[in-house]
């Protein structure tokens, strides 16, 4: 099989949000033209976002509800329903909520988390 098969390409721009204008430019119409599959994954909306982080919470099998109403707010609203930047926020909030050694995680703590961790 002939190396040129696989498409190792493929896999660097899976995931980058800027792809779809840059695969636009004259430059890459290279590029452009042996992209055959493209799927935009659009922001959810704040049910979609609590049902995200539910669904993700039960296939760990985390006991009980462990993030507030409130707190699904603030992450939605940060992250303006971005699942990556979702994942990476309730992860670090879960992180900050074991190192204080809190079951819950409540509004309070994720605006705490995002500001220490992700604003500059």
């Amino acid at each position: 099989m002939r190396m040129d098969s696989y498409s190792a390409l493929s896999l660097i721009l899976v995931g980058q949000t800027e792809l779809r204008e840059t695969l636009k430019l004259q430059v890459n119409n290279a590029i452009s033209q042996r992209v055959d599959i493209r799927f935009h994954l659009s922001a959810m909306s704040k049910e979609e976002t609590t049902a995200y982080i539910v669904k993700h919470l039960a296939a760990v099998k985390a006991p009980g509800e462990i993030f507030t109403q409130a707190a699904v707010s603030v992450i939605h609203e940060y992250c303006e329903g971005i699942p990556r930047k979702v994942n990476k926020v309730t992860i670090a909030c879960l992180m900050a909520a074991t190192g204080q050694n809190q079951k819950l995680v409540d509004d309070h703590l994720v605006r705490v988390v995002i500001e220490s961790e992700f604003e500059a």
